[in-house]
């Protein structure tokens, strides 16, 4: 997984894998990542209301995108492995 100054700088990359791996055995699907990423962008306009904008739509997009990808990946190796 190639790794993006976002991941260096918070260690998405070392940490999330394991948990991506983990998430195997729990039953978490690849497409379930697609419902909690959209929630979590709803949830949040919800929550935040008027000071919700694009930027930071756009923002937690894509640090879920990051998060996520991680994770998909670890997941889909596990399950290859396994």
């Amino acid at each position: 997984i190639p790794r993006t100054q976002f991941q260096r700088q918070f260690g998405i990359a070392f940490v999330k894998p394991a948990q991506g791996r983990r998430h195997v055995a729990y039953g978490v699907a690849d497409s379930h990542y697609d419902s909690v990423g959209s929630a979590l962008l709803w949830t949040l306009e919800q929550g935040l209301g008027d000071v919700w904008s694009e930027e930071a739509a756009d923002a937690w997009e894509t640090a879920y995108g990051i998060l996520s990808g991680v994770m998909r990946s670890a997941a889909a190796a596990e399950q290859v492995a396994a």
